[in-house]
């Protein structure tokens, strides 16, 4: 899933979308992806590496707050 208004809808990132790198951190399971996200603050711009439709891309994601 998306959020509608987080740093990834804004960037363009879409359900179904596979994140496999964020930064220098490859995303290979479930797991590995908040943990590569908890590597960075709120306010970060980070490249996101994904796969969609089987076509590799690299978009630009500006990290927000961690819902309470």
């Amino acid at each position: 899933d998306v959020t509608p208004g987080s740093g990834a809808a804004g960037a363009g990132l879409q359900e179904g979308d596979v994140i496999t790198r964020v930064g220098d951190t490859e995303v290979t399971d479930a797991a590995s992806l908040p943990a590569a996200l908890r590597s960075q603050s709120p306010g970060d711009t980070v490249q996101v590496t994904f796969t969609r439709d089987g076509n590799e891309q690299t978009v630009d994601v500006t990290l927000g707050e961690l819902p309470q």
